[in-house]
């Protein structure tokens, strides 16, 4: 026997086999799966074994006396019983509905459903795998992790390495509306890794997802419905000529891109990532820790990119922890997300987005000297802030030559890193963090609520050491400047008359706290 049709009539599942050559007269005549009558039964579900031997699934009102439940019944290829008609659920309060069924490369099968209120909150999804012989491997077990809402709609299949996968539909897991969501599984029943988004758009409520393998490799292909489209995103498989969206599982995987524009996520496991022609991007937006990614030093570890190796790659997107990503000398997007990020783009007109968070971007390694403003809209110049967009950054870092930095009206962090920099905090309580290195650092708005961040050099402990590198001469000539003459490092604070030791940070090895305050009324 080859393949199988049946149809839910109400009172009873009825089903029809067919030969593996189908032409008139040879198929067998419509049979009742269900024996049980006087319940209402819906949604029947079928698995078929390679030896033509079949087990039908459906849900049945009122059987079990106790609202909707899951019933099962196995079959020969020939048609004939095998063993009788068994409830699947051991949970039977309130409705269990909407089941599907697949059949494991063991032999074994595997079904699940929505179970009403099991979990404490609305529907959930819930499985049970049973042995060749059709007794039950276990307990039944519960699929979603995250269990406010509903959890509803289940689909599952089995992928070619004997795994298999089950995705739903989620409310508002991620804060976003509807989603489709996905938990691996080893055919053992073992969870691979967390349970994750397969859909990247939030999903109408009434969306019913599917799912299906894919020949040729163990990845698979989900499928839903947003508003008037239906969408499909495929995971982990090789790419296509176009523009592909990538997902991997937790576990070892090699991914191509192929050409195309892609976005690849590789998850955990030490993933190869390909991202072949194209202008494509690493995603580790799933991470459970920060990620530390180098495309020039091709360094990948931290998080999800530990043990990742990536290749034509030009984008980057990070996690909503800490992360450190680095460009090359293309042009790149790239993306920080959440957490405490610093970012350098390198050379080329970069595309560079903190997120949120307090995010930092480097020019620390640029060859020549930049102008780089955090206000918004400002284009930043020079070395490699060349063409660079940048946003949703509160610190600058500058380079060994002069720079120009400006920061906005929120609190910043302005290093300079040598040259004769032009530091302008703007609005906010300032940081101005000096670097031991040859150069004039001129701070144009000094303000009281600033800081002069001095902790890099080692001999200045205190304000009174601090005190021995003024220049009173050079006030007499400059009345309204501030000079700190600190060897091959000078500072002068435009505008400043008076510095309190407050306004000023030492080293970090120092604990010295006073009241002190250097005046210069001139």
């Amino acid at each position: 026997m080859k393949s199988s049709f049946f149809n839910d009539n109400i009172t009873n599942v009825c089903y029809m086999v067919l030969p593996n050559t189908i032409k008139k007269g040879n198929y067998m005549a419509e049979f009742i799966v269900s024996q049980s009558g006087g319940y209402n039964k819906y949604a029947s579900k079928a698995t078929v074994y390679r030896d033509g031997s079949f087990v039908v699934v459906w849900e049945s009102d009122g059987q079990d006396g106790s609202g909707y439940s899951i019933y099962g019944q196995r079959y020969g290829a020939d048609g004939g019983k095998l063993g009788e008609e068994f409830e699947v659920n051991t949970y039977t309060t309130d409705h269990q509905r909407s089941p599907a069924i697949a059949s494991l490369n063991n032999g074994d099968f595997v079904v699940v459903w929505e179970s009403e209120r099991q979990d404490g909150s609305g529907y959930g999804i819930y499985g049970r795998r049973y042995g060749t012989d059709g007794s039950a491997l276990g307990s039944e077990f519960r699929i979603n992790s995250y269990t406010t809402g509903n959890q509803r709609a289940p689909s599952i299949t089995v992928l070619n390495n004997g795994d298999f996968v089950v995705v739903w539909k989620s409310d508002g897991e991620e804060g976003s509306g509807p989603g489709v969501y996905a938990q691996v599984y080893h055919n053992n029943g073992n969870k691979v890794g967390e349970e994750f988004k397969v859909s990247p758009l939030s999903t109408p409520s009434d969306t019913v997802p599917t799912v299906t393998k894919l020949p040729g490799s163990w990845g698979f292909i989900a499928t839903y419905t947003n508003g008037d489209a239906v969408y499909a995103t495929v995971h982990n498989p090789p790419g296509t000529d176009s523009d592909d969206h990538l997902l991997a599982t937790f576990a070892d995987d090699e991914i191509l891109g192929l050409a195309g524009d892609d976005s690849i996520e590789g998850r955990g496991g030490a993933d190869k990532i390909d991202g072949g022609e194209g202008d494509d991007t690493a995603s580790y937006v799933s991470s459970p820790a920060g990620v530390q990614i180098d495309l020039t030093a091709a360094t990948v570890k931290g998080g999800d990119a530990d043990g990742d190796t990536l290749t034509s790659i030009e984008n980057l997107i990070g996690s909503t922890h800490s992360d450190q990503l680095t460009g090359n000398k293309k042009p790149n997007v790239i993306h920080g997300q959440a957490g405490d990020d610093i970012i350098d783009g390198r050379a080329g007109a970069d595309d560079l987005d903190g997120g949120d968070g307090n995010d930092t971007v480097t020019y620390r390694y640029s060859t020549a000297g930049v102008t780089v403003s955090l206000v918004r809209g400002v284009m930043c110049t020079g070395g490699d802030a060349r063409g660079d967009i940048i946003l949703n950054f509160e610190n600058i870092i500058g380079s060994s030559y002069n720079d120009v930095l400006t920061g906005d009206d929120r609190d910043n962090l302005i290093e300079s890193g040598g040259g004769d920099d032009t530091l302008i905090g703007g609005e906010g309580a300032d940081v101005f963090k000096v670097t031991n290195a040859n150069g004039i650092v001129r701070i144009k708005d000094f303000g009281q609520q600033d800081k002069l961040d001095l902790s890099e050099f080692q001999d200045i402990k205190n304000f009174d050491e601090l005190e021995n590198k003024m220049n009173s001469t050079y006030h007499s000539i400059f009345r309204s400047d501030l000079l700190i003459n600190l060897g091959a490092t000078e500072i002068i604070l435009e505008g400043v008359k008076m510095l309190y030791e407050n306004n000023v940070l030492y080293n970090e090895h120092s604990n010295i706290e006073h009241s002190d305050m250097l005046t210069y009324d001139v």
